[in-house]
């Protein structure tokens, strides 16, 4: 999805182009510098990772690290089409059965080859209650893994699940090594912000939580002529100022960034702007836990009294589409705009509260998160409360404590974003299954568990799509999210760099593959 690379002449030099007030946040050395044979790049990102355990491994944020440090059995190309991974060849011999043939010949960042003892090791670790974190819910239908022979390997499930090929493109599905993580584990613990070992394009030199992760290329890298950068950084600026100044100064060549940032430099000469629809789709999800969201006359008045056409407009430029649970513009899955149940009613609101019990309102804390666009996502939630009578404090939280809170479900309602990987299922299931470990906001539907189901074991598209539809007007119904839009993903990066392809899915691979230095004359 992003990268940056960046020569080392230009990353020393650094450029007067930056404020003054910022360039001590942007002269950054590498640990590589004195090697002047070696390309780098620096990535400027806007969020520290809150795990590098790929098992544990909950959203983008190290997603997009781990991605390039391991790899599971299969991937996903830039338009979200699942491809061979570690797995070079794969069968489905009856609705129970996979089999995977794996590559010969991969090796680990520690010379180790792989086989199919690591990919049941880590898939049994996956699904073991006492390693398992939110990627569980993408591997619940596997019942056992059995090695064959030493490269191949047969998933036998507890019920038909056609997507598991995408599943094993997330980052839960990373392959580890076995005997490497045994090592590990006689010491007591894997501590994964220090050390890594996986089959991915880079290995892990330093992670230094707040500032940077530094990574190193694998030389021995199975996939013949990547990657072409040597060694790279994901320098931590969590203010969009600092990413746009970095930019500038050239001291990094790829950013994520917002619509308002894009307008700002996509005028520059040498800063290139990729931009378009996405999967990325900011939300707010009720706890139906507690009290009163627990009553579904207060999540249906919220659900008519909130203008979700504000957040597109005043948070994203007005770049962005009204969305049911699934991204507008995701394959045929989605439900058009024109038949989503969004007329806002501030007066039915009212009228429901009171209906509900709370004819002049109540309190409630929103739990915020203080990145963008999410921080800006939370005003206006406060104000769309506010202006159907209930009275909403926001608390903007750092990333780290935010998601502490909601794995705890610590919260009334929360701002939140999630994305479609491959498979409708993905987030249908992981997302509200009753007793998911990603059912965040504590949902829970029979009918819907049972269309779920049905969906998992469907093959037929055109049935598939039918059940998904009713799977998302149940949760329009229920509404246990406001599901404000669909978003624009938005990247800079500058010339000293090329290559660059934005891809559609929130869990990219390798994004530091596609890219080379240009090298200066």
């Amino acid at each position: 999805m992003s990268n940056p690379v960046i020569s080392r002449r230009t990353l020393l030099g650094g450029s007067a182009a930056a404020g003054a007030g910022l360039l001590s946040s942007l002269s950054y050395t590498p640990y590589w510098a004195a090697a002047q044979d070696r390309s780098s790049a620096v990535f400027s990102y806007h969020a520290d990772p809150a795990s590098l355990d790929p098992t544990t491994c909950s959203g983008t944020n190290c997603a997009y690290i781990l991605n390039h440090i391991y790899e599971g059995l299969t991937r996903l190309d830039s338009d979200a089409n699942v491809e061979p991974g570690l797995a070079e060849s794969w069968e489905n011999p009856d609705p129970l059965t996979w089999t995977f043939h794996l590559r010969p010949g991969v090796l680990f960042q520690n010379g180790a080859e792989l086989t199919a003892d690591d990919v049941k090791y880590s898939l049994d670790r996956v699904l073991d209650p006492a390693t398992a974190g939110s990627n569980l819910a993408f591997f619940q239908a596997i019942e056992s893994v059995e090695v064959v022979d030493p490269l191949t390997v047969t998933l036998h499930l507890s019920t038909p699940n056609v997507s598991i090929l995408a599943s094993m493109a997330v980052t839960g599905g990373s392959i580890l090594n076995k005997a490497w993580a045994e090592e590990q584990l006689a010491g007591g613990a894997i501590d994964f912000t220090s050390v890594a070992n996986g089959t991915g394009p880079y290995g892990l030199v330093e992670f230094v939580s707040g500032d940077r992760i530094d990574l190193v290329r694998h030389e021995s890298y199975w996939d013949t002529g990547t990657p072409k950068i040597d060694d790279v950084t994901w320098k931590i600026m969590q203010e969009m100022e600092t990413r746009v100044a970095a930019l500038r100064a050239r001291t990094a060549s790829f950013a994520t960034i917002d619509a308002t940032a894009g307008l700002q430099v996509g005028s520059d000469n040498g800063i290139t702007i990729h931009s378009g629809p996405g999967f990325s789709m900011p939300v707010s999800i009720h706890n139906v836990r507690k009290a009163p969201y627990d009553n579904p006359l207060v999540r249906q008045a919220i659900a008519v009294g909130v203008d979700r056409q504000a957040v597109i407009d005043k948070v994203l430029n007005g770049e962005g589409s009204l969305t049911g649970p699934l991204p507008t513009g995701f394959g045929n899955w989605y439900i058009p705009t024109d038949e989503l149940p969004y007329t806002v009613d501030k007066d039915r609101a009212k009228e429901l509260l009171a209906e509900a019990g709370y004819p002049d309102g109540f309190d409630t804390v929103i739990l915020g998160l203080d990145t963008p666009p999410y921080d800006q996502v939370g005003v206006v939630y406060q104000a769309e409360l506010q202006s159907i009578g209930i009275n909403a404090k926001l608390e903007q939280t750092e990333f780290g404590a935010w998601l502490e809170k909601i794995h705890a479900f610590d919260y009334d309602t929360h701002v939140n974003g999630y994305g479609s990987v491959v498979d409708p299922e993905h987030v249908l299931g992981r997302s509200f299954r009753c007793g998911s470990d990603g059912n965040f906001p504590g949902f829970c539907n029979e009918e819907y568990d049972e269309l779920l189901l049905q969906m998992q074991a469907e093959s037929d598209l055109a049935a598939r799509e039918q059940l998904t539809r009713q799977m998302q007007d149940i949760l329009l119904e229920d509404a246990p999210f406001i599901w404000w839009c669909t978003a624009f993903d938005y990247y800079a990066t500058t010339d000293q760099i090329t290559g660059f392809e934005r891809a559609i899915h929130p869990y990219p691979r390798e994004v530091f593959k596609q890219v080379s230095v240009v090298e200066e004359s």
